[in-house]
């Protein structure tokens, strides 16, 4: 069988291609939840001088993979994160996205949690409020 033109014996599967710093990285850390890979996730936590380094940390990136937009997408997370009671560091990969950056960094993020309350609860306009303060 062919796709397009291509006969499936030119074909291979291939995965995504990475970075060799990952895969340096992952090798240096060995398994992530031994008392060793512990330890260098501090250490690399530390070299970063991320904030509450003892808190759990979600690292959120997007680009070109079709995820859509991203400052939604984390508007969401961090609406669930509070919801659930869950003390955690967000970290978002803007790249060059200087827009998102700066969105992110102006977010209002009472005004996020009241407007996804309002939605659940159909408030008048909601999602008509939503739609405008997210989509740029």
């Amino acid at each position: 069988k062919e796709r397009g033109k291509v006969p499936n014996e030119k074909l291979r599967k291939i995965g995504l291609p990475i970075r060799h710093d990952f895969a340096v990285q992952s090798k240096a850390m060995g398994d992530r939840m031994s008392p060793e890979g512990k330890a260098y996730q501090r250490q690399i936590r530390e070299g970063l001088e991320l904030p509450h380094s003892d808190r759990r940390t979600i690292l959120v990136m997007g680009g070109g993979e079709g995820c859509g937009a991203l400052g939604p997408i984390v508007d969401d997370l961090y609406v669930e994160l509070v919801t659930r009671g869950i003390d955690a560091l967000v970290l978002v990969v803007c790249g060059r996205n200087e827009t998102l950056k700066t969105s992110l960094d102006a977010r209002d993020w009472d005004e996020v949690l009241s407007l996804h309350r309002r939605i659940r609860e159909g408030g008048a306009g909601g999602v008509s409020e939503y739609l405008r303060e997210n989509c740029y």
